[in-house]
Parts: C-alpha cells; structure tokens; sequence
C-alpha cells in the first residue's frame, strides 16, 4: 500500500506467513532482525506479561521497539480484517505501525489504553451473551481460556 519501508513478517506457522501478499516473510524470527537496523517487534500472542516486559526491555537495548499487539477477533473477523486492535507501548511507535495493521487486519485500533483497560464491543458483546444464559453462541476454547487464567494468577501473584 505504498508504505516507505518493506513489511517483514514472521510467523510460527511459515504457511500462514506465505499466504501474504506485498510483504517479505522471514524465515526464522532472527532474519527479522538483520534484515532491518531498526525493527518494531507486533508482539500478538497470549504470553504472560513479564515475558512481554523482558522482550521490550531486550528490543529496546538492541535499539527496536516492541508493542504489546493485542487482536480480539474469531477467524472469521480475522478474514474480514475486521478484528480489534489494541497497541500498548510507545505511542510514536504505535503511530507508525498503525497504518500496516489498519485496514490490513482489522478496521478498528484503541486511541487511548487506559491503565491497561479497553473495554470493547467484542468483550462486551460476550459478557452480554454469558449473563443471558447464550453459552451455545461462544466460542472461546478452553485451551485458551486456561492459558489466560494461568496469567492473570501469574500476574496477581507478581
């Protein structure tokens, strides 16, 4: 989308990576890091908090930048590049990612994170469905919900 520099992507999953047009896909997470002088790490996966604190304290002594990236969304938001994106970090480094991740991935981001706390309309729209009694319509996997419950007791504990 004519940005001035080349959108490097990694991913766990090479298949998945491959499927993106307009980008290069590394390899393996250090070809991110030598390809660029200056890099800003969109971390997105669910991992406990203190893990995120000591990847922006490394990407910050090596002179890049990390933002805590949080995507709500099912597949199928996903598809529609209509997740939620929340960006935590260095807001100059927010802007600039900005303009990769809105419209590519999702049509909304957070212009302010509030002590940590965004409430949004699909947290919200869960919570609505659970005090209705709609389990059947939810579709967080439990998987998932553990490995979050396991950080917030992490968290709490710290």
């Amino acid at each position: 989308n004519g940005h001035p520099s080349p959108l490097i992507v990694w991913n766990r999953s090479a298949a998945k990576a491959q499927q993106l047009s307009g980008v290069m896909v590394a390899e393996t997470f250090e070809e991110v890091a030598q390809q660029k002088k200056k890099t800003i790490i969109c971390e997105m996966s669910t991992i406990a908090p203190k893990l995120t604190f000591d990847l922006h304290t490394q990407a910050t002594e090596l002179g890049d930048g990390l933002l805590a990236t949080t995507i709500f969304g099912l597949p199928s938001k996903a598809h529609a590049a209509k997740l939620i994106i929340i960006k935590a970090g260095d807001i100059k480094l927010r802007d600039i990612v900005s303009p990769y991740l809105i419209p590519a991935m999702g049509n909304k981001t957070n212009k302010t994170l509030l002590l940590g706390v965004c409430l949004n309309t699909s947290l919200v729209a869960y919570v609505n469905k659970m005090a209705a009694g709609e389990y059947t319509k939810i579709s967080f996997r439990v998987a998932g919900v553990k490995k979050d419950l396991k950080h917030i007791i992490e968290l709490g504990a710290e």
